[in-house]
């Protein structure tokens, strides 16, 4: 059976603590075996004697949550060895990201992400109708996320095609990719407006470092 996994993540909230709100799609074709790739990954923290933690991007840069008591070089260790993964890996992505401040509320917010969702599963219908089944991963962490993934993808794609997984970013790599990839995009954001702050800079650099190091190897796999 041909299937298609497609790993979710979001940036943001809808409170007054955040001005964006990002949601990424991760697609990763079933038959390209990564596990190679993650056994490479988990060597080269080994090698490092880094803990293998799973990637969360915002905590690792402001030094809390799990990465709580780690130094700076054992972050900034886990965040290249990661960087390196997410540049091998054979996966696709996009992201959708939006100003809360450009909305009336939360209804506005979430019409506009799932038209927008809407509009590019039809403008890659041919490829996700390709596959057999469709496999959706997210952690059930936010509604608005939970109800534009149903509404959009039960749309435009077969349901028959679609199964929703649970899943936490704990127990899958391509979750913590997403993560990822999340982080990245917001944070291109925040340079492009004056908004980066310093715990930021300090471990992805000014804006040329930024785009050498990170967004311009996951743009590469930008749909």
């Amino acid at each position: 059976m041909h299937e298609l996994s497609v790993f979710v993540d979001e940036s943001g909230n809808m409170g007054e603590d955040s001005r964006y709100y990002l949601l990424t799609l991760l697609f990763h074709d079933q038959s390209d075996d990564i596990s190679g790739i993650v056994a490479s990954y988990e060597r080269s923290l080994a090698n490092r004697e880094l803990k293998d933690i799973p990637m969360h991007f915002a905590p690792l840069i402001r030094g809390n949550g799990p990465y709580e008591g780690l130094d700076t070089p054992g972050r900034n260790g886990l965040l290249m060895s990661f960087t390196v993964f997410c540049s091998i890996a054979p996966v696709r992505y996009t992201t959708f990201l939006y100003r809360k401040d450009q909305f009336e509320d939360a209804a506005a917010l979430r019409v506009k992400m799932k038209r927008d969702l809407i509009a590019f599963l039809f403008e890659h219908l041919a490829w996700l109708q390709s596959y057999d089944r469709i496999k959706i991963y997210y952690d059930d962490g936010q509604r608005i996320i939970t109800h534009v993934l149903h509404h959009a993808f039960e749309y435009a794609v077969s349901k028959q095609t679609i199964m929703y997984k649970e899943a936490s970013p704990m127990d899958y790599r391509l979750a913590q990719m997403a993560d990822f990839i999340c982080g990245v995009e917001l944070a291109a954001a925040k340079y492009r407006t004056g908004e980066i702050g310093p715990s930021e800079t300090r471990f992805l650099g000014q804006w040329r470092d930024f785009k050498r190091t990170f967004l311009r190897k996951i743009r590469k796999k930008a749909m």
